[in-house]
């Protein structure tokens, strides 16, 4: 059956326009105006979904979520199942995964398998993974081109934390991805600054959230992304820098494409939202907003905005990774570094953005749409599959009806954390329905309608680079 959706304002690669959008399978077959098809014979054969007054968008492309992921003896709350509920939900139609990285027994291939099991039988958007290194074995440096010729091109290390690789193995990993055709992402640190930032806490300060922002300041993040960047040009490997969180870092950003670095920059809504100042909460409403990195200074949302709209900042994702305040987050009363860092948002994301940015006059329309879509979408070698709407591409649409003045409520979304960061937060509009390959999976009134498993994974090839 042919799809019609009707009546909206496209924005669209060619433009921004009153339009219909027609979809044909799974493809959308022409953008324009097709009164005709309502009126003929064949209106039986043709669904009319009604965009009257709506913006009609490409489906959002979150490239960077954390789906039921271990964490300090916890994993993260949602499964693929609820977390691509609350994507369709929110008007996300791909996700990109972060896996964790193996266990030491197990092998980066079967690492993979386990997790497009889980994902095959339950998403109802379409995925694909991004892998974590935290070390370097003889057989992982054998298993990264196979894996990338396979359809499995990212992989990310991280330049502090308790998994950190060290300088000369991410050198060798850049080496091995830049013959092969794959692509790295740098999570910006330093493991001997965070240990002494730690280390310099007493136990009386590491049970007061006040303190939080201490044990990962500004400056160790920008710090591990120009060491990132140093050892980028070193080996001519491009990297994407996962969520800049400061004026700082982005600063560095700045810096290494001055120096001829290939950059793509992600900053995520929390960081542009969101203050330390919740961190002066008392502690279990603190606990809420417990992340790394930490939130920062509100001195820091305009120099990230800014980024966002005049190209710096590249792309908006969620860091989708959630665990409820009761029962995982509240178990380390006295000591927050033992706290499961993560937040959920995977579902508010294009509202967010749409109403803090497109709204609040700090992020053009067409902006916004490459920012949470068509962006991630060349980045992660999907586009013109996805990220625009155009004749031929997947008929991935998120339909935005603008009018509503609302707030965020942790009781009308299908995210299956016990809380919201964004609770009580006022917000313009709401998604009225999501399409994933030309099937309406989210529908305002009807809710989730998708079958577990209608999502697919989505292979990514980007060819050698030598």
């Amino acid at each position: 059956m042919k799809k019609l959706v009707r009546g909206g304002t496209v924005v669209a690669a060619s433009g921004i326009f009153m339009a219909d959008v027609l979809i044909e399978g799974d493809k959308i077959a022409g953008i324009g105006h097709f009164d005709d098809l309502g009126d003929s014979a064949s209106e039986k054969e043709l669904e009319i979904i009604d965009a009257q007054d709506c913006i009609i968008v490409p489906g959002g492309i979150d490239a960077h979520t954390h789906i039921d992921f271990p964490l300090k003896g916890f994993r993260s709350n949602d499964d693929y199942w609820s977390g691509t509920c609350s994507a369709v939900a929110g008007g996300t139609t791909t996700i990109a995964v972060f896996l964790p990285a193996p266990r030491t027994d197990e092998s980066l291939a079967e690492n993979i398998r386990g997790a497009r099991i889980a994902g095959d039988e339950n998403v109802v958007s379409d995925y694909c993974f991004q892998q974590t290194l935290s070390s370097l074995s003889p057989s992982m440096l054998g298993e990264i081109p196979r894996l990338v010729a396979a359809g499995y091109p990212g992989f990310k290390v991280f330049l502090g934390s308790d998994i950190a690789m060290n300088d000369r193995d991410i050198l060798r990993v850049m080496e091995i991805l830049r013959k092969c055709g794959g692509q790295l992402l740098v999570n910006g640190g330093n493991l001997g600054m965070e240990q002494f930032a730690t280390g310099a806490l007493t136990s009386a300060e590491r049970a007061d959230l006040s303190n939080y922002g201490r044990n990962r300041p500004e400056v160790i993040e920008a710090e591990g992304l120009s060491r990132a960047a140093y050892l980028a040009r070193l080996t001519g490997m491009p990297i994407y820098a996962v969520h800049i969180s400061s004026a700082q870092a982005l600063g560095e950003i700045k810096k290494a494409r001055a120096a001829g670095c290939s950059v793509v920059a992600e900053t995520c809504p929390q960081y542009l939202l969101l203050s330390d100042e919740k961190y002066k909460l008392n502690y279990q409403e603190a606990l809420k907003y417990t992340l790394n990195p930490p939130l920062r200074d509100r001195s820091n949302f305009e120099p990230l905005w800014s980024g966002l709209a005049e190209g710096s900042l590249d792309i908006v994702s969620s860091d989708h990774c959630p665990f409820n305040l009761h029962g995982q987050k509240d178990q380390s009363p006295s000591d927050f570094l033992k706290v499961p860092n993560g937040l959920p948002g995977i579902e508010p994301r294009l509202l967010l953005l749409y109403s803090e940015g497109v709204c609040a006059h700090r992020l053009s329309l067409r902006r916004f749409v490459e920012v949470v879509s068509t962006n991630p979408a060349k980045y992660l070698g999907l586009y013109p599959r996805k990220g625009t709407i155009v004749a031929g591409s997947d008929a991935d649409i998120a339909i935005i009806d603008p009018r509503p003045d609302v707030i965020f409520s942790k009781r009308s979304m299908f995210e299956r954390n016990d809380y919201t960061p964004y609770e009580s937060m006022p917000r313009h509009g709401t998604i009225r329905a999501t399409l994933v390959r030309g099937e309406v999976v989210f529908d305002a009134e009807r809710g989730i309608i998708a079958q577990k498993g209608f999502g697919r994974y989505l292979p990514r090839f980007f060819g050698n680079s030598t």
